[in-house]
């Protein structure tokens, strides 16, 4: 019945908009310098910056990254050592570095990125970090990255250069100590034992002067062993020390188990669980971009596959690293490797196929976890959060959808969802928004659905959002200051929890089940109360109250018509009507209306009273409206043309409003622009309203044919529309644009074949205005403003005929009625040759004004071929001009004699080029749509009397052409610019060539050929070859000629050859037409 579209405007909001706490902290970096970033971020509250706000665009930070990224590339303290024949660096810096790039991955994880920000050479230093939390920042950046990519381009990323690195780090101190012993049992002397020493065997050249601990065995063998790491000293000075004698390959190996050494000693378990945590992200990364590297990996890691599974059923494991191990999981399986048998054999072993799993258990913990806390009143740490947020999202994952995934683990999954819904823990925002989304997106399963409803999810959210609601309550009472002046007191990520709750509250209505009923829903006192309150204060909840209140009152219309009655009895209707008479200045409000009324107007009297409103009227006015020019963009005019559509469609009392609303429409657009002309900036803010309200137009009347007739009768809009096309005319910057927007308008028009004649007959008038003031134009003609804009509309409406004669039938067999296309194509070819000749002229003059070593010698000198060597043309394609701009022509110094003179002040000559080009196109189209078995009126072997009357139109107007030359031929000079003309109306690409013959099919229009041979286009042709040639050929010895002559000769020779060509004449249709 109706469509809701506020929720998705609130979602899209969200990116264009930015929380200021965010706000104040880009600024702050924005302004220090690049030594002071360290010292400004660790002064931000970083985890409640991005936590407690939803996902903004990326484009807000993109600065503060790039100078991140230069801080980054700047450090120079790095520790040098040289192994065999390489230098290699380890990075010394700890808190800073680590600072830096931890606060990169909270940028790119709170931003919407889709694509890489941070190039992996900037990052691939601190791998050799000696510190942990470093190398898995580093690798955190990386991994953001990846996930922020598609697919498809995930393994061409510059991850194959650190593919060696990945491998080494992920494969860590290797299968023994096991995983859960490094991280969960007690570290014994034994496993520390493992580590605490190398072993190397390694060929090379002679080592002159071995370091210590490298010992030779062969003449080309050496032995590293180092015995007892952790009493060596520093590991930079023994790495140092040894890795000038180990080859370069060997030297990541080497380092890590130094690392290793040292830091996975002694009582301290934070460093080992950083190591276990740099281990698996490494693998995620791998997973991600490198298949051929995890297959690897496994191969010689196989106990990897037995070890997870223990992570998740211990009670000691930190939540950062169940994190990375759930994150480990979903990129292994949501990636290539995800059908590999060894991935299965990982997903099985995990328990995601069973009701009692590792998986399962780890859920069960969580939701007991959740429920502790929010009996003993404490709070969920940032590591808990992150947790849930992988740990509730990783069973809806791609792979594991499309492989069905246990019953037992979408319960378990969904238990721990509502249970956090329930608990009301604060600073969770960011968490709550997330098991919200697996809510809805457990409502999308047609299999999942009813369980999600029957757990109470209806009614649990209805709670929520009335308690979110009576907190906003006590606060308006803390800040009355706030509700006077209409201010937000919501903040962004409150936002998006109530949008969240009412997306879940609509999905379960409108699945109509028996235990949730839209009458029985508007029983529930607390949540009309809430419903009330949000639309009746509307600024109060940041302009999305009155939409997430009408998102819910029309999924119950939608759902049961019969509540209407109850939604007036509660006060809605009053609100609505109230919010009618006297719209906000809130966009996302008006938005909504179209909806609410269309729900309304099923009720007769609400019908009666809401087209006595004049709605139409109240909510186009806002296109055009200085009140609303900042708050509406192209996004929302369509959106509001779609709305709008939907109520004209299911509501045909209101036909009469509609139109009268259109034409207001377009006379205020018309209006505005005719106050912007001689403004610049003006001009393109007119030009921009010009497209959003044609968008309107063209969304609000698509199918609907009554209204469409309506709209072109006497007293519709179709008159303001021509009148907001000569006013659009008047931009300077208008007539060299494709007028998409535009020819949607007439192309809906068009569709009603009533409508075609006055279509036409309105089109041909606008065209014989603008002819009739360019009536005295010749090529010398001074252009000015005020002259080119008989130009800018002539391309307009051309460019309006071209598409549809290449659009419709109904419309093209008008054309060929009275008045024919004979009426107009005089006065346009004799301006179009004017302007051709303009252009040749002055693309003649740029050559000639180039200083002698910028002028092309080769060009000047060609050696003249055959005409049967050259090679076949290529078909033209079928084109579309969606852009006409021509580059611009310089100012010339010296005007050479016969240039036209060119206004400095504007590139005007673009429009004269536009309107040629367009002209050039409405001619081929037309020629195309007669083209036999491209039209169905044309496709028979017997010509149509309307094929022959426009193939006779055309004939003329290729006879026209060719008069043309003929009649200035003696007044061209020089030699150079008769040719290049000639060229430019003959040659196949673009002139009458073209319009003749198919060189794809290789055959010929057989009905123009026929109506060119008897209106003595031919003697005219063989008259111009007799002018070239006895010009040409002055010196019969002469065998080298300009390019231009060269160009010329060839067009001219192939389409003499085409017209006596016998096969491209038999093959053609109709060639019983010419005989």
């Amino acid at each position: 019945m109706v469509r809701n579209k506020a929720l998705g405007f609130l979602q899209k909001r969200w990116g264009k908009e930015i929380p200021a706490k965010q706000n104040e902290a880009i600024t702050k970096l924005i302004q220090c310098t690049i030594e002071e970033i360290p010292k400004v971020i660790s002064e931000l509250d970083v985890s409640n910056l991005f936590l407690s706000s939803v996902k903004c665009d990326y484009s807000h930070w993109a600065d503060v990254v790039r100078r991140l990224e230069t801080y980054l590339t700047q450090q120079n303290t790095f520790k040098e050592v040289q192994s065999l024949g390489t230098s290699l660096s380890i990075p010394l810096l700890h808190d800073e570095i680590s600072t830096v790039l931890g606060f990169i991955s909270n940028i790119i994880e709170g931003t919407r990125l889709k694509g890489s920000v941070i190039s992996i050479e900037s990052l691939r230093k601190f791998l050799t970090s000696p510190y942990p939390d470093v190398i898995y920042n580093a690798l955190n950046v990386i991994f953001c990255q990846l996930i922020c990519q598609k697919s498809a381009h995930r393994s061409m990323s510059e991850v194959s250069s650190i593919k060696d690195s990945l491998l080494t780090l992920a494969g860590g101190w290797g299968s023994e100590p096991t995983l859960p012993g490094v991280c969960i049992g007690e570290y014994t002397d034994e496993m520390s034992k493992v580590i605490d020493s190398v072993r190397l065997e390694f060929f090379t050249e002679e080592i002159v002067d071995p370091a210590p601990f490298v010992t030779r065995i062969s003449p080309e063998q050496y032995l590293l062993e180092i015995p007892c790491i952790s009493t060596q000293g520093s590991i930079i000075d023994l790495i140092a020390s040894v890795s000038k004698s180990i080859p370069a390959q060997y030297f990541e190996s080497v380092w890590l188990r130094l690392r290793l050494a040292s830091l996975l000693q002694g009582d301290d378990n934070s460093s080992r669980i950083w190591w276990c945590r740099i281990r698996m992200l490494s693998l995620s990364i791998l997973g991600l971009s490198q298949v051929e590297a995890v297959r690897l990996f496994f191969h010689y890691n196989s106990s990897f596959i037995t070890d997870l599974p223990f992570l998740f059923q211990s009670e000691s494991v930190p939540p950062e690293l169940l994190t990375n191990s759930i994150l480990l999981l979903s990129s292994l399986i949501n990636g290539d490797f995800g059908h590999d048998p060894q991935c299965t054999d990982l997903i099985a072993s995990v328990g995601v196929s069973s009701s009692q799993g590792p998986l399962v258990t780890l859920l069960s913990k969580s939701t007991e976890k959740i429920k502790e806390i929010s009996a003993t009143g404490g709070v969920l740490t940032v590591g808990l959060q992150n947790l849930f947020e992988a740990l509730f999202s990783f069973p809806l994952s791609p792979f594991l959808a499309d492989q069905h995934a246990n019953f037992g683990c979408i319960s378990a999954t969904l238990a721990a969802v509502l249970a956090l819904l329930t608990a009301r823990i604060p600073n969770t925002q960011k968490v709550v928004i997330c098991c919200l989304s697996i809510v809805d997106q457990l409502l999308e399963h047609n299999s999942l659905r009813q369980q999600v409803i029957e757990s109470g999810t209806f009614d649990l959210c209805s709670q929520y959002l009335t308690d979110v609601v009576a907190d906003m309550e006590k606060q308006m009472e803390q800040d009355p200051d706030a509700v006077t002046k209409g201010h937000s007191i919501l903040s962004s990520s409150q936002e998006a929890i109530l949008v969240k709750i009412v997306r879940v509250l609509v999905s379960i209505i409108h699945t109509n089940f028996e235990s949730v009923r839209p009458r029985e829903v508007l029983t529930n006192g607390g949540l009309v109360k809430a419903l009330i309150h949000l639309m009746e204060n509307n600024s109060v909840y940041g302009g999305s109250g009155f939409c997430l209140g009408a998102s819910i009152l029309i999924a119950l219309m939608n759902a049961d018509l019969q509540v209407i009655p109850t939604i007036r009895d509660l006060g809605f209707t009053k609100i609505i009507l109230d919010t009618l008479t006297q719209l906000p200045k809130d966009m996302r409000v008006i938005l909504v209306l179209p909806s609410l009324l269309s729900g309304l107007c099923l009720n007769n009297h609400y019908l009666e009273t809401i087209k006595t409103m004049q709605p139409f009227t109240k909510i186009l006015d806002v296109v055009t409206s200085p009140e609303y020019r900042d708050m509406i963009d192209a996004d929302l005019a369509q959106a509001l043309g779609q709305e709008a559509n939907e109520l004209l469609r299911h509501h045909s009392p209101l036909r009469e409003n509609s139109i009268q609303a259109l034409d207001r429409l377009l006379i205020s657009a018309s209006e505005t622009v005719d106050q912007s002309v001689g403004n610049e900036d003006h001009e393109k803010n007119a030009s921009g309203m010009v497209k959003m309200t044609l968008n309107v137009l063209a969304l609000m009347i698509q199918g609907c044919t009554d209204e469409i007739k309506q709209f072109m009768s006497k007293n519709g809009g179709f008159k303001s529309l021509m009148k907001l096309i000569g006013s659009w005319s008047k931009l300077t910057f208008s007539g060299w644009t494709y007028h998409s927007v535009l020819l949607d308008v007439f192309r809906i028009l068009v569709a009603v074949p009533a409508c075609a004649p006055h279509i036409y007959s309105e089109l041909k008038e606008a065209l014989l205005s603008s002819l009739k003031q360019l009536e005295s134009f010749t090529y010398e003609t001074e252009l000015t403003s005020e002259n080119v804009i008989p130009f800018n509309n002539l391309s307009t409406i051309l460019q309006v005929l071209s598409a549809l004669y290449a659009n419709g039938n109904s419309f093209l067999q008008e054309c060929t009625k009275s008045p024919k296309l004979k009426d107009i194509m005089p006065s346009l070819i004799r301006l179009d040759c004017e302007c051709r000749r303009r252009i040749v002229i002055l693309e003649k003059s740029k050559v000639d004004d180039k200083p002698k070593d910028q002028v092309d010698t080769n060009a000047q000198d060609v050696v003249m071929a055959p005409v049967e060597d050259a090679p076949p043309a290529e078909a033209p394609q079928a084109q579309e001009v969606e852009q006409l701009q021509a580059p611009a022509v310089p100012a010339q110094p010296e005007v050479p004699a016969g240039t036209p003179v060119v206004n400095k002040t504007k590139n005007l000559e673009d429009i004269v080029k536009s309107f040629s080009n367009v002209w050039r196109v409405m001619q081929e189209n037309l020629c195309k749509a007669l083209f036999l078995g491209r039209r169905e009126e044309y496709g028979s072997e017997a010509p149509t009397k309307p094929a022959k009357e426009v193939a006779f139109d055309l004939s003329k107007m290729c006879e026209s052409y060719l008069d043309y030359i003929i009649r200035i031929w003696d007044d061209v000079q020089p030699f150079s610019s008769k040719c290049s003309l000639l060229d430019n109306i003959i040659r196949f690409t673009q002139g009458i060539h073209f319009f003749m013959f198919d060189e794809r099919r290789k055959t010929c229009n057989t009905l123009l050929v026929r109506e060119f041979m008897k209106e003595k286009g031919l003697e005219k042709f063989l008259k111009i070859l007799h002018l070239l040639i006895n010009e040409t050929l002055v010196d019969p010895a002469t065998t080298t000629f300009p390019k231009e002559t060269v160009e010329v000769l060839g067009s001219v020779s192939k389409f003499l050859i085409r017209l006596v060509d016998s096969e491209t004449v038999i093959n053609s249709p109709m060639y019983s037409a010419l005989i």
